[in-house]
């Protein structure tokens, strides 16, 4: 069994911000798949093959506390961690098997609790503020543009969870780095293309 934790806060007022990504995303993946999610003491989990699917509901800052204890009642072989990067542009997508918290709060709780920064991670990059505070920005909604924007990183992180869903992470990794290599090769046919209409 897999644990794949999205990070978010808990509350309709913030469930269309920068900072719920990672509910975002899990959301999106529940609904293509009909995963039901059902509640816990303190958290939101689903099934879905090989995954148990959490969404902490302690505020940001406090997820840690609640993988730890679900991970301690369990026997996962693997944790995968969907959650907002301030310092990545909007949309882009970075994927880590360990490393530091890289300022975010839910992942420093992770590591701090669970004692060790060796799990696998995606980024979504959120964009970074221009002259606002970080924790206002963070918990801004996306514009209207944002989230058609945010569209596409969307879709790809359900492909990537699917592919989680039935192997190590590294075939994510391998799957990523064909989807990247696609999508170079789409956008420069795409700028060949309009250089040969002008």
């Amino acid at each position: 069994m897999k644990l794949l934790v999205g990070l978010g806060n808990p509350g309709e007022e913030y469930r269309l911000t920068r900072h719920n990504i990672g509910f975002l995303i899990l959301d999106e993946f529940a609904k293509r798949n009909g995963i039901q999610f059902g509640n816990g003491v303190d958290y939101e989990f689903g099934r879905y093959r090989e995954l148990y699917i959490v969404k902490p509901l302690l505020y940001m800052n406090r997820s840690g506390i609640v993988t730890a204890k679900i991970a301690n009642k369990h026997d996962f072989d693997d944790i995968l961690v969907v959650f907002d990067d301030a310092n990545l542009p909007l949309g882009d997508i970075r994927l880590r098997t360990r490393g530091s918290a890289g300022g975010h709060n839910g992942v420093d709780n992770m590591i701090q609790m669970h004692g060790t920064d060796e799990f696998n991670r995606i980024r979504i990059g959120i964009g970074s503020p221009d002259k606002q505070a970080m924790r206002k920005f963070v918990l801004d909604k996306f514009q209207e543009d944002e989230s058609q924007q945010l569209q596409s990183t969307i879709d790809i992180c359900c492909e990537l969870l699917q592919c989680y869903a039935r192997n190590p992470f590294q075939r994510v990794l391998d799957t990523y780095s064909k989807i990247q290599r696609s999508y170079s090769e789409e956008q420069l046919q795409d700028r060949q293309t309009k250089g040969g209409n002008e």
